[in-house]
Parts: structure tokens; sequence; C-alpha cells
């Protein structure tokens, strides 16, 4: 059973927590640009911080995408996030997930009544000559109306 490792659980909370700021910068940002729209005064003359608010709101942006990716990295592995194309350490990355979804799709088939890699098996019928009722073809006699088959 391999468990996720420290590295990428930090991985995951540092991305997140990324992801959290880089929203919290942009909606702020986009909040005071549009508290100094009616400011056309400081804009033409040239005081505006159009700049600084153009920077801050890239800045909330690649803090969103680098937040992204590292969740991604810290979810899935380095291999498993695509980051390196190393199909066997994808594999070693991806198995606690691989296991938890077949543990639910077993799950699933237990309160079903399904069983996990059971044939389907092929049933033979007999059509009664009487009633034109199905039976199986090891019957003698008809079961919807008791004809001989």
């Amino acid at each position: 059973m391999a468990e996720i490792s420290t590295g990428r659980k930090v991985a995951y909370y540092a991305g997140m927590g990324m992801i959290a700021l880089g929203f919290v910068v942009f909606l702020g940002n986009m909040f005071c640009a549009s508290s100094r729209m009616d400011d056309f005064d400081a804009m033409q003359v040239g005081r505006s911080s159009r700049g600084l608010n153009m920077g801050a709101g890239l800045f909330g942006v690649v803090l969103l995408i680098g937040g992204g990716l590292l969740v991604k990295v810290g979810r899935l592995g380095v291999a498993g996030a695509g980051v390196v194309l190393e199909p066997q350490q994808a594999r070693k990355d991806l198995e606690p997930y691989s296991r938890m979804a077949g543990g639910m799709l077993k799950d699933a088939l237990e309160e079903t009544g399904g069983v996990l890699g059971a044939k389907e098996s092929v049933a033979v019928r007999v059509r009664c000559r009487a009633c034109a009722a199905l039976n199986m073809e090891e019957a003698k006699f008809c079961q919807a109306c008791g004809q001989p088959i």
C-alpha cells in the first residue's frame, strides 16, 4: 500500500494557498481599479497607478496558474501530472488513486450484487411447439403449458 509522500502533500497545500492568494490579489486589484474609474482628472494628469494595477492583476493570474500546477503535481506526482515522462513512475505516483477507484468499483458491485471478474454464461433455450414459450434445454416438459417438448 503506497502512501502519498509528505513532499506531495506540501506541494498540494502550497498550491492551494497560492490559488487562494492569487484569487484575493486578482479580485482586490479588480475592485480597486473599478473604484477609481470615476477619477478621470488623475488619469489625464498621469497620476494614475494603472501600471501598478496591471502588474498586481498579472501577478494574481500567475499565482493562480502556478498554484494550479502545484496542486496537480501534489495530487498526481511529478510523473503522474505529466511534468516528467516516466511511465513506470507515473504508475507508482497514481497507484493510490487507481487503488481507490478499484475499491470504489468493488464496493458498487457488492452493493448491486455484481461479481468482480465473473464470466457471462450462455443459456440455450428451446421453444415449445404448442405455446411457443422458451424453456431450458434440458426440460422434458414445457413450464408454461405442460406439453412434452
